[in-house]
């Protein structure tokens, strides 16, 4: 018997379980097939990899923010970052959170954010992640085939004390941030302190600043082109006319 809190899930076992739905259902959405998944064929304790998640769900593309969205229902997973132990690939599952597969618990952790909301939160961070600065449709500096996607994600998960939809508790986030791992192997501390040494002074105190706040600041003249790629089309393509005539002045 696998316990969790105050829910008990009964005879859980690799490739089945007894008196839970089966989580290869058509019938049941995807959070909820990939929660029975976790339980069925991981277990509490368990680890498994992206490949292993995708190759569950073959033909679902949000399989993995599906996984990312239990942590918002009590679920717990860890990477290598807190378990040194585990491969760079490979994810933990922890704890196993409210049973999104029973109807009473099928909202748990899920935001009810309008379009209106998520509009105002990425008008203030400038359609940029808080966290590494990227646009969306950018490409990583260390990864220039990935390309980033945005989201807009509670910075106090919902559950936890200080949880809420509120615009204050709601962040810009990239999917690789949001994820809280990194796709491509990390830098070293060295790599890292040998770029900051070559920074000029005064891109020194801008780091650290940076560092200190947890997010990035613009200057004027990134922020202007983040609000230039946020235009239509048309309008992009007459701002960047009237630019030309302006810098050939």
């Amino acid at each position: 018997m696998l316990t969790s809190g105050a829910v008990h899930y009964v005879a859980i076992s690799k490739g089945g379980t007894v008196g839970l739905p089966d989580w290869r259902s058509p019938a049941l959405g995807t959070r909820v097939r990939v929660a029975l998944w976790l339980v069925s064929e991981v277990g509490e304790n368990g680890t498994f990899t992206k490949a292993e998640l995708r190759t569950a769900f073959p033909d679902v593309a949000q399989a993995e923010r599906r996984m990312r969205d239990l942590r918002q229902a009590g679920w717990e997973f860890v990477t290598r970052r807190e378990d040194p132990t585990l491969s760079q690939e490979e994810q933990r599952l922890v704890k196993v959170g409210s049973p999104v597969w029973e109807r009473q618990h099928r909202a748990a952790g899920l935001g009810l954010l309008t379009n209106a909301v998520r509009r105002q939160v990425l008008d203030r961070d400038r359609s940029r992640c808080v966290r590494c600065g990227i646009g969306a449709g950018e490409a990583y500096p260390d990864s220039p085939s990935t390309t980033a996607r945005l989201g807009v994600h509670h910075f106090v998960p919902l559950g936890k004390a200080g949880g809420k939809d509120t615009i204050d508790n709601l962040v810009t986030e990239c999917t690789r941030c949001s994820d809280g791992a990194r796709e491509a192997t990390p830098p070293s501390l060295t790599e890292v302190w040998q770029r900051i040494e070559e920074l000029s002074p005064d891109d020194r105190v801008r780091v650290l600043a940076w560092m200190v706040r947890g997010k990035r600041e613009f200057s004027p003249a990134e922020q202007a082109f983040a609000d230039a790629r946020r235009l239509p089309p048309a309008e992009r393509e007459a701002l960047m006319s009237r630019l030309a005539g302006l810098v050939a002045e």
